[in-house]
């Protein structure tokens, strides 16, 4: 080969590096080897001189800064002919140096060029010019300029010695200088001053910004000083340099862990298995950060599969033994870590763990011995110890507990733990004087630890008799916990031993105001009397011990006591306040009045006097008087607007409320009305807070306990909401609208006690208000879940509206005309009104109809819910759709809204569902409206004139319905609420029935995969397992359920059960003795209450079980493991006995008369299974009996329904979706 040859070649390497090249550096061709062999023929020809100039340079900074294209070379053919490549590299010329860049290594450093002069000018003044003028002559102002420039320009510069060599030579020497910058750098990290470590890191990657290593560096040093976020942005950095490092993902995902946030650091794990699948502490984080997400299937699926692969593995063994003793599986755990004793039998980690087992189990024997174990192999084993110590001090063996624990302190010193349980073990050795000694030396490390102070305080008062060492520490328990009243109790008893009967007549007081607080008024009254009897001249006392009787409605025993504190000291300015209330109460209004002024003439400033008067004098129609607005005004000119109704700026009220406070902190009114602000402001926990403080107040606070009812009951808080309800109606027991909320918040739970009575009175109080047309204390959407008539629903809904649009026509000044587009304008909008596009399935079609119509038609979403998101599948990129929220409009604000946005066909999601606005409909904003929920016994021409259409399907209502509905109905042949199962679990499959049956999750179960488990696929079955399905082996066994039973079961929300439902469910049990109950978990006084229930009729309730929630695809999974679906009979429960039927169990349901009670009967009928359709309660329980005893047809039934569902519309959102549009846009068209 010549020069010319060797030229060619050359170019035709650069031309290719990035392809041909790179493959050969991983896998040599046959080509490039014949390359090869002609080079090293080539170099072998070549004179000697030629090498001179490669002994100028060092074979590192050869390797580091050459052209990629002869590096690769050099790392292939080094050995023999290092010298003859750099003969290559220096003498080809000038084609080779009119190309190559001249260092491509700090290309990217931002450095300034003054670096490289600095180095070559060696401190000389003279050549530090020369140089500077030569690089700014070419333009080089920083390093990557020179570094950027080709051989041929370095060449050019006119230096004392060869250039190229001399900036090789500079580049050189600043490399090293960046490498010893680096290490120290690195040495700061490790002396901790993670500051300078940060600030050198940020220097060198100034001068070159891609530098890995300095990188690396930064964010450990941001781990190691507890900056996570900042390391994780480092973190990635290095990973988009270094995309194959699966340890850098590895380290990403440990700083995710540290911020608790275990989605993502799982999300890192896995990603770095997929680079590295062979890592196996990998899959144990992975595995780990599962388990932190509450994934513990998948957790133990992955344990299991790495113990396949390495069944020899006790490290592995090990943490999924730990997995197994966590979830209380002693067994199973204690079988592991005896394999893994069989694999390392002087593993003391495993010892331990074992130990730890056995303690769990009560096998104290077993623990201690295997604790000994695990330290005579390791006596520096301090949890071990602490484990040890602690066994020892529950079976009362002081003197090794001790022993135990004086161990661990050795090693550690500053172990609170260890030192608390250390004083304990001598306490009850009688040893107090240590006790006390080692405590005091806990409470140097934990000096605000409640229960060392108080153990202290024990001692000193009980044991040692040491009284003024023991008042100092329950005096320091006070302060710490001023809300315990046993240390009161301790402190009163202390002063009563010492005769100080003042001090102990005081604390008395203390502990009735703590009683007081928390509303425990009799234990409250006692201590008062005690704190008098003690000390009888204590004006305090009696007017506390008023207080409480004033809390209690005794009023006028409350009243001596306030006279008596009067006397005793007549400037106590609370006792005239107090009085004054009293008088109000008893409507005494001018004794109030004087005693108000009393109060302001003690204290001016009396902020709720104040109030409280100027409240009085407006009730007596005494508005002229002025004066008390006036002295408001001289406390602050604001705190008058918490007066003035106009004033409307609620969080500016709030905030003035809140400085009254400051002045006076127990008038209840300004509690009360504080509460109703955040109300407004959708502030629930922060009014609650100030209802309890109302009515710690004024136990007979009416105001409060029916806001603090209606907040937990809106919170689903409903054991809470009942107590607040029952409390109200004691008070005031004619309150129908507290009546009514009551029997929905007992339903909601379940609770039946008095169930008939409830219904007796509740059906009394709506006839009486829709007899005399009054505002229903029933809402339309709870009475669908009482046992009400058609007829009552529909009258119930139809005064709804009514009473909705007369307060709304008096809330709008002026009648609103809206104008309607009178033109398509190229495209039909349609608007869709909900309170739950988030989450609601029928959104599903919504969803389905944009991406299949969305170029005929505009689509707008409103939602009338603070807390509703846009949905997922709704980009916001996406055209011809939008969303808007209109929950902080007013009615009449929304209703412009929507016509603003020329809606042609506006659509009602809601119904009468809870957050629905009718009275938006009312205004009618667009020309034409439909409600999607076609309820016959609500949505009717009579409740609704502002609907023009109704959705439903045939059976969706009863027989012979009144023809102006017929009229207005859009007649679906499918169901106005279609599943997406088609299209979301269209990969779901069916369970084989031998797999119901009783499959445990061990090695055994997993032989399928032994062919084909290995390093290389494992990752993909693993990644593939997690992807698609939590878990890929669904069973009885996984729910709690018996084997070889038949599993009745029902899936709605329990408050849709009703007394009569419950009794029919288990009069079928009782007649299929092997049978169970399978319900959904709603809350625990729910299933408490279904027990108890089923206890009183003698019913063995350990046959009820009850499920999680868990996710729509794993549920889909679990109900194959039901028999028969037990539908509910006064509300049926829509898509979760749609759930059933997609999975092939047969529902079976009563045909009711109202809507509620006939969903799933319109279900069947589309379906075509009619035979479990009941005609009546007998023919409900004979039908169930009949499946439940009969397995072959139970078996021919589910089959059957398996091959409707295929090709049934109740899946089919295409064809609803075509269904629903096609009557939307004919509507507009008609």
């Amino acid at each position: 080969m010549g020069w010319l040859d060797m030229h060619r070649f050359v170019n035709i390497c650069m031309n290719t590096y990035n392809e041909d090249l790179l493959y050969c550096s991983i896998a040599p061709s046959v080509y490039f080897s014949s390359f090869h062999q002609t080079l090293i023929h080539f170099f072998s020809g070549l004179e000697s001189e030629t090498t001179v100039h490669f002994k100028c340079l060092s074979r590192k900074i050869f390797n580091i800064f050459v052209p990629p294209m002869l590096t690769l070379f050099t790392v292939l053919s080094y050995t023999a002919y290092e010298n003859h490549l750099s003969v290559i590299f220096l003498t080809i010329d000038p084609l080779l140096k009119s190309h190559i860049m001249f260092c491509k290594e700090y290309s990217n450093c931002e450095a300034p060029i003054s670096v490289i002069t600095n180095i070559l000018s060696e401190n000389d003044r003279i050549k530090f010019e020369n140089i500077s003028k030569e690089l700014e002559a070419l333009g080089f102002t920083k390093v990557k300029d020179l570094a950027q420039a080709t051989f041929g320009i370095v060449d050019s510069i006119k230096l004392w010695d060869d250039s190229i060599k001399l900036f090789y030579g500079a580049f050189e020497n600043y490399y090293q200088q960046h490498l010893d910058l680096q290490k120290f750098a690195k040495l700061e990290m490790e002396n901790g001053n993670f500051i300078r470590t940060q600030q050198i890191c940020e220097e060198l990657l100034q001068k070159k910004p891609n530098d890995l290593n300095v990188i690396i560096l930064m964010a450990e040093s941001f781990f190691k000083c507890g900056n996570y976020e900042k390391s994780i942005s480092f973190l990635k950095m290095a990973n988009n340099l270094n995309p194959d490092s699966f340890q850098m993902l590895i380290n990403i995902a440990f700083n995710y862990w540290k911020l608790s946030n275990y989605d993502l650091a799982r999300h890192y794990f896995l990603e770095a298995i997929k680079k590295s699948p062979s890592y196996n502490d990998c899959w144990i984080y992975y595995a780990e950060s599962l388990i932190k997400t509450n994934d513990l299937k998948n957790a133990e699926y992955i344990y299991i599969q790495i113990l396949k692969i390495y069944p020899d593995s006790y490290i592995i063994r090990n943490k999924y033994a730990k997995f197994l003793l966590s979830q209380n599986r002693f067994k199973k755990a204690e079988e592991q870590f005896e394999i893994a004793l069989k694999s390392a039998p002087e593993c003391e980690v495993t010892l331990s763990n074992l130990g730890n087992l056995y303690y769990s189990v009560n096998q104290y024997d077993k623990a201690i011995l295997n604790y000994h174990k695990a330290l005579n192999i390791n006596p520096n084993l301090k949890i071990t110890l602490f484990n040890l110590g602690e066994l020892y001090l529950k079976i009362t063996d002081y003197p090794k507990a001790i022993q135990a624990f004086e161990k661990v302190i050795y090693f550690d010193p500053e172990n609170a733990s260890a030192l608390r349980n250390l004083a304990v073990a001598y306490c009850n050795q009688d040893n107090m004087f240590m006790s006390v000694e080692t405590y005091k030396k806990c409470l140097k490390l934990l000096p605000d630890d409640l229960e060392i102070n108080l153990k202290l305080a024990m001692i000193y008062f009980h044991n040692l008799h040491t009284y003024q060492e023991a008042e100092v520490y329950l005096k320091k328990c006070i302060e710490l916990q001023p809300r315990r009243d046993d240390i009161y109790k301790n402190l009163y008893a202390l002063y009563r031993e010492l005769e100080k009967h003042k001090n102990a007549s005081d604390i008395c007081i203390a502990l009735g105001n703590l009683y007081l607080d928390t509303f425990n008024i009799e234990n409250a009254i006692n201590e008062f009397a005690t704190a008098l009897y003690l000390n009888p001249e204590n004006a305090e006392s009696h007017w506390k011990l008023g207080l409480a009787l004033h809390n209690m409605g005794q009023y006028d025993s409350a009243l001596i006591r306030y006279r008596k504190a009067m006397e005793l000291r007549p400037s106590l300015v609370d006792v005239y306040y107090c009085s004054a209330n009293i008088y109000e109460k008893q409507e005494l209004y001018g004794m109030a009045l004087e005693y108000y002024k009393m109060t302001l003439q003690l204290q001016p400033d009396h902020l709720n006097a104040l109030i409280n008067m100027s409240f009085l004098k407006q009730k007596l129609g005494q508005c002229d008087d002025i004066k008390a607005f006036n002295q408001l005004y001289e406390i602050d000119d604001l705190d008058v607007n918490v007066l003035y109704k106009e004033f409307r700026n609620l969080n500016d009220i709030l905030f003035h409320y809140k400085k009254a406070l400051t002045y006076y902190n127990t008038s209840v009114g300004i509690y009360v009305r504080m509460g109703n602000i955040c109300i407004e402001l959708n502030m629930s926990k922060q009014s609650l807070n100030y209802f309890y403080k109302a009515i710690q107040l004024d136990s007979q606070c009416l105001e409060a306990f029916i806001n603090i009812g209606s907040i937990q009951k809106d919170n689903e808080n409903f054991i809470d909401a009942i107590y607040a309800y029952e409390a109200t109606l004691k008070l005031k027991p004619d309150f129908p609208e507290v009546y009514c909320n009551l029997v929905i918040c007992l339903q909601k739970v379940c609770d039946w006690s008095d169930y008939d009575s409830h219904m007796k009175k509740l059906k009394k109080i709506v006839n009486k208000q829709l007899n005399d047309d009054q505002v229903l204390s029933l809402l339309p959407h709870d009475s669908l879940l009482l046992p009400l008539s058609f007829e009552v629903q529909k009258k119930i809904a139809s005064n709804y509206v009514k009473h909705c649009l007369e307060k709304l026509k008096k809330s709008i000044e002026e009648p609103q005309q809206f104008v309607y587009p009178t033109s398509l304008r190229g495209k039909l909008r349609i608007g869709f009104v909900s309170n739950n596009f988030s989450k609601h399935p029928v959104t599903n079609i919504v969803a389905f109809s944009f991406l299949n119509y969305s170029s005929e038609v505009q689509f707008c979403l409103y939602t009338l819910s603070s807390n509703d998101n846009i949905p997922k599948w709704m980009e916001p990129t996406l055209e011809n759709i939008s969303f808007k929220n209109l929950s902080q409009l007013k009615v009449i604000d929304a209703a412009k809204t929507i016509n603003s946005d020329e809606i042609h066909v506006l659509v009602d999601l809601c119904g009468y569902t809870e957050g629905s606005l009718v009275e938006i409909f009312s205004l009618r904003p667009a020309p034409i409206q439909v409600s999607w929920i076609g309820n016959p016994n609500t949505n009717n021409t009579s409740a609704m004139p502002f609907v023009d259409y109704f959705f439903t399907s045939e059976s969706d209502f009863y027989s012979n319905p009144p023809n102006e509905y017929i009229k207005k109905l859009f007649l679906l042949h499918s169901t106005f609420l279609a599943g997406n199962h088609g299209q979301k679990f269209s990969e779901l499959t069916r369970l084989k029935a031998e797999e119901n049956t009783n499959f445990q999750l061990d090695q055994s179960n997993f032989e399928e995969y032994d062919s084909i488990l290995n390093d290389e696929t494992f990752v993909e079955i693993i990644t593939q397992f997690i992807q698609e399905a939590p878990c890929n082996k669904y069973t009885r066994e996984l729910y709690n359920l018996p084997y070889n039973v038949v599993v009745f079961c029902n899936f709605s929300k329990l408050y849709k059960i009703d007394p009569f439902t419950f009794r029919t469910w288990l009069n079928i049990l009782n007649n299929v003795p092997k049978s169970v109950l399978w319900l959904l978990h709603l809350n625990d006084a729910a299933d408490n209450n279904l027990k108890k229930f089923a206890n009183d009729l003698n019913f063995d309730s350990s046959r009820i079980i009850f499920a999680n929630f868990i996710p729509k695809c794993e549920h889909l999974y679990r109900i194959q493991s039901a028999d028969i679906y037990l539908e509910s009979i006064l509300y049926n429960g829509h898509l979760a006995s749609l759930d059933a039927l997609i999975e092939g169990i047969p529902v079976i349901t009563l045909l009711g008369e109202t809507y509620a009670s006939r969903i799933t009967a319109s279900q069947l009928t589309i379906l075509g299974v009619t035979d479990t359709i009941a005609q009546n309660d007998q023919n409900y329980i004979d039908i169930a009996i009949k499946l439940g005893h009969d397995k072959k047809l139970l078996e021919e039934i589910k089959n059957n329904i398996l091959n409707l569902v295929k090709n049934s519309n109740l899946i089919n959102l295409e064809f609803c979706a075509q269904e629903i549009m096609k009557y939307l846009m004919n509507a507009q068209i008609n």
